[in-house]
């Protein structure tokens, strides 16, 4: 028994055989013939990706078990005139069925009597591919991601598109974002280079507050030379009214900072993806007949910003511990 044996390509609707050159689908793991995938050009189930319905080898695996009569079983001639077969999982359906009675798939409109219709492949659809070896599930720019096609979205995402415009969809379907470890890890920066100005400078302006709170109190005590020195300043924070009032901002930053972090984590690529939604509105309502092309002068992203305001830290508490110093 071979790794494919007893599926059928989605598109061909043939059992594959063990000599088969056999390619799997990136995001959901379809096995197609490689013809089959780029007459395609992409997954034929790539509507259900992200969805309770998308493809799973475990639920097809289980499928011919849970059915009384399997799809290897059952019998059907393409000149039945009076049966339709579900793309999915190839179940016989009567002839005006607008639904698998299996799955629930929604069975197309098209001639079922005619030949397969293929568009060519998508010159953009390629997969993604991170450092860390993941592989994203690619995208055609001719698709459409709710109210726009995925080549506004690339246009205004500008580098590393690849990895946010598949999220995207994933979101429109109802899926979940997944963890953005660039918003986790590097909040204010990544906020600031993806442009989105408002909750980058908001950030910024409560890490810089917390910084200067943390070294003017903090930072005397750390540089003490002696143990008896230290506990002396140590003294000093807890008894002085003018250091001892900077405790409580500090926690709280603190505890509001880690928790920013975390929410952008979790929530960072759905808040990137209004903030996208928002710029290609507004570019819009200005030049109606902007082309997705032409987005990118709207969109994209600002490493020297980034930069820029990640020195600005740096600077300051170089420049605070001078003045402890002297």
């Amino acid at each position: 028994m071979f790794f494919y044996e007893g599926f059928t390509c989605p598109v061909c609707n043939t059992f594959f055989q063990e000599n088969d050159d056999i390619v799997s689908c990136p995001h959901c793991g379809l096995p197609h013939h490689r013809a089959c995938w780029r007459q395609e050009g992409h997954c034929h189930l790539e509507q259900l990706h992200g969805t309770d319905e998308q493809w799973t080898r475990v639920e097809a695996e289980q499928a011919p078990a849970n059915s009384a009569q399997t799809p290897q079983t059952q019998e059907y001639s393409p000149m039945d005139e009076e049966q339709r077969v579900c793309p999915r999982c190839h179940t016989i359906n009567p002839q005006f069925a607008e639904f698998c009675k299996r799955c629930g798939q929604a069975l197309p409109t098209e001639d079922w009597h005619s030949e397969t219709h293929h568009t060519p492949p998508d010159a953009a659809y390629s997969p993604f591919r991170s450092p860390f070896g993941y592989q994203s599930a690619a995208y055609s720019q001719s698709e459409q991601i709710g109210n726009h096609s995925a080549a506004e979205w690339e246009a205004i995402v500008g580098n590393n598109a690849a990895y946010y415009v598949p999220r995207f969809r994933r979101i429109e379907n109802g899926g979940a974002c997944g963890w953005n470890w660039c918003a986790f890890l590097f909040a204010p920066y990544w906020l600031l280079y993806r442009k989105q100005y408002f909750l980058g400078f908001l950030y910024f302006f409560c890490q810089t507050i917390y910084s200067f709170a943390y070294n003017y109190v903090l930072f005397p005590m750390q540089s003490a030379s002696t143990i008896s020195q230290m506990q002396e300043n140590f003294e000093k924070i807890l008894f002085d009214e003018n250091m001892r009032v900077f405790l409580l901002p500090i926690f709280l930053l603190s505890v509001i900072l880690l928790a920013a972090k975390v929410l952008l984590g979790i929530k960072g690529t759905e808040l990137y993806k209004r903030h996208c939604e928002n710029r290609i509105q507004k570019a819009r309502k200005r030049t109606p007949d902007l082309s997705a092309a032409e987005l990118t002068s709207v969109g994209g992203t600002s490493m020297s910003l980034a930069i820029v305001f990640y020195m600005i830290p740096t600077v300051i508490s170089y420049v605070l511990a001078l003045l402890n110093i002297v």
